[in-house]
């Protein structure tokens, strides 16, 4: 079984249970209050979150159960976990020691860009900025 907890924000609602202790998480945060919205606040309706504990299996058996934090990037580190566990080689420790990337945002911060840790390295950071193609606009110009 693979199970992932999360309050969200950092301090999750904000709210505590009674005198708990226990702070209430806010994953309901990407609902919308307009009617006209997909993703509007309605009975029966489940709002996008980024929570994907996932099992890879091999004949049917667990091999690798695992998960990670990491807002709308979490795809992108599952998928980088596992293909460096399975196409690498990676024991776990090592990849999740491995360095990072996100491509896009994550927690609400708007962007298309491609983030690399320093680990990395300018090599790499400079090969993919001179691989990236040209963005042109809708007439054809640079």
């Amino acid at each position: 079984m693979s199970v992932i907890q999360s309050l969200y924000w950092e301090f999750g609602s904000g709210v505590i249970a009674g005198d708990t202790g226990i702070l209430l998480q806010n994953r309901g945060a990407f609902f919308s209050l307009d009617p006209s919205h997909p993703n509007r606040l309605a009975p029966r309706k489940q709002t996008a979150h980024t929570l994907i504990p996932s099992m890879y299996l091999v004949n049917g058996r667990p091999h690798l159960v695992y998960g990670t934090m990491g807002g709308e990037g979490q795809p992108q580190t599952q998928a980088a976990l596992v293909t460096r566990s399975l196409d690498r080689g990676l024991g776990p420790q090592a990849a999740v020691e491995a360095p990072r990337w996100l491509y896009g945002r994550t927690w609400g911060d708007e962007t298309r860009a491609l983030r690399l840790e320093a680990r990395f390295g300018n090599d790499v950071n400079e090969s993919l900025r001179i691989a990236r193609p040209r963005r042109r606009d809708r007439r054809g110009l640079e």
